[in-house]
């Protein structure tokens, strides 16, 4: 992994890599591999692509020595200064219907 696709965390000022998840967000991942880590890196083209596991694939990936990363929400001590709050759901009055 290339040091140059490291930033510093806002929070914790930890260094990071940003990785895009299969819906195209964007997820911080701490830089090495990790025992504990559920989070496969993938090549999808030309992008590197975090994919989260869980349960027997998960566990195939571990048991295949397969370089697993972590999420640095789970690892951030100051991760809760980033977590979106819930938006309220609209309605529209004029048809009830939830917008």
């Amino acid at each position: 992994m290339p040091s140059d696709d490291l930033k510093p965390c806002r929070g914790c000022k930890s260094l990071i890599r940003f990785v895009l998840t299969p819906k195209r967000r964007r997820m911080p991942i701490d830089p090495r591999p990790a025992r504990e880590g559920n989070v496969r890196l993938e090549r999808v083209f030309d992008e590197v692509v975090a994919v989260t596991l869980a349960g027997g694939e998960l566990d195939r990936a571990r048991e295949a020595s397969e370089p697993l990363y972590t999420s640095h929400f789970a690892t951030c001590p100051k991760a809760a200064q980033f977590k979106r709050r819930k938006q309220p759901r609209r309605v529209s009055h004029a048809r009830g219907r939830v917008l």
